[in-house]
């Protein structure tokens, strides 16, 4: 999965890497399984091309537990901080439900009751902590912010 990341500013118990200039502190995290940095073009994806051009960036490859690595899986990465997978088969993140002003993932107990993962929602809790908003487009990046 690339990860972009753009204007760096990691919070909570997370080290601080940089701040825009502007102090928004903003960062956008965009997970497409199997891009690769080769991918991105002027002519093939130009608002990714264009993000990056004017952007701190960097890469990463999820890994979990298990020896295939599922979107599901690495976004439940994302959330936790560690290595985790959210069972024994590749599958679709469950589709959030809107629950008031925001959204929650349906069965989430599952991730830490059944599956394990008990540090499942590490992201998401640093930042509530520190008071910082996050908006989740997708089922998987629903799941790295729960």
């Amino acid at each position: 999965m690339l990860v972009v990341l753009a204007t760096l500013l990691l919070v909570g118990g997370f080290a601080q890497a940089g701040q825009a200039e502007d102090g928004g502190g903003r960062v956008a995290l965009v997970g497409v399984p199997g891009l690769h940095w080769n991918d991105i073009t002027p002519n093939d994806t130009p608002n990714l091309w264009r993000l990056a051009g004017a952007s701190a960036i960097g890469s990463l490859s999820v890994r979990t537990v298990g020896g295939l690595t599922c979107p599901y899986d690495g976004w439940l990465t994302v959330s936790a901080g560690t290595r985790s997978a959210a069972g024994y088969s590749c599958g679709v993140p469950p589709t959030p439900e809107a629950r008031g002003d925001g959204a929650v993932i349906p069965d989430y107990r599952y991730l830490i009751d059944v599956a394990g993962q008990r540090n499942a929602g590490t992201l998401g809790e640093a930042l509530k902590a520190a008071g910082k908003c996050s908006v989740a487009v997708g089922p998987g990046a629903a799941l790295a912010l729960v």
